[in-house]
């Protein structure tokens, strides 16, 4: 796969991106906006955030980093997708944003007591297999 098809394949994942944000903008109530940016949120890999941030922080087009920004797609998951607190910084710096560092704490659907009781009911063959 040579270069030439390499950058045409990342062109075309931004601009997908970025008319996917577009769309979102043209909604109305921001209540609305931030269900899509929500669901977008969610889908995306630890990869393609950091693809998003590191983009982000050499592109040089305002309009592709206020979209970007816009969204808090970075703020909500670049914390947590391994990227260094010193890139974080840095990024904060030259767009003027405040990314929270804290790395944010999921909720978990079991405490800690009812995780180890089910692993231990796993271990002992309480669940059926059917």
């Amino acid at each position: 796969m040579g270069v030439e098809t390499i950058l045409l394949k990342k062109s075309r994942y931004l601009q997908t991106f970025i008319s996917i944000l577009d769309h979102i903008r043209l909604l109305s109530k921001v209540e609305e906006r931030n269900i899509y940016y929500s669901l977008i949120e969610s889908q995306l890999t630890v990869h393609e955030i950091r693809y998003l941030f590191y983009h982000s922080l050499i592109d040089t087009n305002k309009i592709f980093i206020d979209k970007v920004i816009e969204s808090n797609i970075l703020s909500i998951r670049a914390p947590d997708s391994g990227i260094p607190k010193t890139h974080l910084d840095f990024f904060n710096e030259i767009h003027g944003t405040s990314i929270n560092l804290q790395i944010r704490k999921r909720p978990r659907p079991y405490t800690k007591r009812e995780i180890n009781k089910i692993k231990k009911d796993f271990k002992l063959g309480k669940f059926d297999s059917a």
